[in-house]
C-alpha cells in the first residue's frame, strides 16, 4: 500500500525502515513478503518461497521504501527530501549557470557549448575527441530526469572548486562533479568514480575523466 511523506520526512528515518525491512526478510515475516511483492519490481509475482531465497539486501530495501512513497528509487526520494531542507547549499547564480552549460552539453554531446565556458587552457586540453570519449563514460548521468545536489566549494590556490552529486535513473549509484572556477571561467573538471549510496562501497571503478584545473 502506498503512503504520503509526512509533513517534515526524515531521510534517517527511512534507513532505519529499510535497515528494519531486511531484518524482517530474514526473519521470514509474512507482511514484510507482501511489501516487498509489491514495491520491488523484480520479486513482483513471486512466491513467498522465492522470495526467501532472493539475496535481499540493504540497497533493495531502500528502494522497497523509495517506491512506497512514490519515488522511483532511493536517489529521487533522497534527493527530494534533501531539496526540503531550509539548510540546503545553493551557488551563485553565475555558478549554477555553468553548471547547467556544462550538463546541457553533456546531455547533447555538444561540443561548442561545453567549450563556451571553458579557459583557454581547458578549451586546449579538452579536445573533440577527448569530450567525445569522456562523454560516453558520464552519459547516463545526463539524461532527462538526472539530479545534481550542490555539496558546497573550497578554495585551491586561485581556484574555487565547486562540487555537485549527480544521481539518475536506474543507476545504484551517485557521481561527483567538481568543477574549478578561475576568472569566472571553468578551469577543471573532474568526475569521480560512482560510490553505492546504499551500502557505502564503490561499486565500478572508473578512471577520472579531465584531471585538475591549472
Amino acid at each position: 500500500m502506498r503512503k504520503s511523506l509526512p509533513a517534515r520526512p526524515s531521510l534517517e528515518q527511512f534507513k532505519k525502515q529499510a535497515k528494519e525491512l531486511v531484518k524482517e526478510h530474514r526473519a521470514r515475516n509474512a507482511s514484510a513478503f507482501t511489501l516487498i511483492r509489491e514495491f520491488l519490481p523484480s520479486l513482483a509475482g513471486k512466491t513467498d518461497e522465492e522470495i526467501v531465497l532472493f539475496p535481499f539486501a540493504l540497497h533493495d530495501a531502500q528502494s522497497v521504501i523509495a517506491r512506497q512513497y512514490g519515488f522511483p528509487g532511493w536517489n529521487q526520494l533522497r534527493n527530494h527530501i534533501e531539496a526540503l531542507s531550509p539548510h540546503r547549499l545553493t551557488p551563485d547564480a553565475s555558478i549554477e549557470e555553468k553548471f547547467k552549460i556544462v550538463c546541457r552539453a553533456r546531455e547533447q554531446g555538444d561540443y561548442a557549448l561545453f567549450c563556451s565556458v571553458m579557459n583557454e587552457t581547458m578549451r586546449t586540453a579538452i579536445t573533440p575527441e577527448r569530450f567525445a570519449s569522456g562523454n560516453s563514460k558520464v552519459a547516463a548521468y545526463f539524461q532527462p530526469g538526472h539530479a545534481a545536489v550542490y555539496m558546497g566549494e573550497m578554495i585551491q590556490g586561485e581556484h574555487v572548486i565547486h562540487f555537485w552529486r549527480m544521481s539518475a535513473p536506474g543507476q545504484n549509484s551517485d557521481l561527483m562533479l567538481r568543477m574549478g572556477i578561475k576568472d569566472d571561467l571553468v578551469s577543471g573538471l573532474l568526475f569521480s568514480p560512482p560510490w553505492d549510496t546504499a551500502i557505502g562501497k564503490n561499486r565500478e571503478k572508473t578512471k577520472p575523466e579531465e584531471g585538475k584545473p591549472d
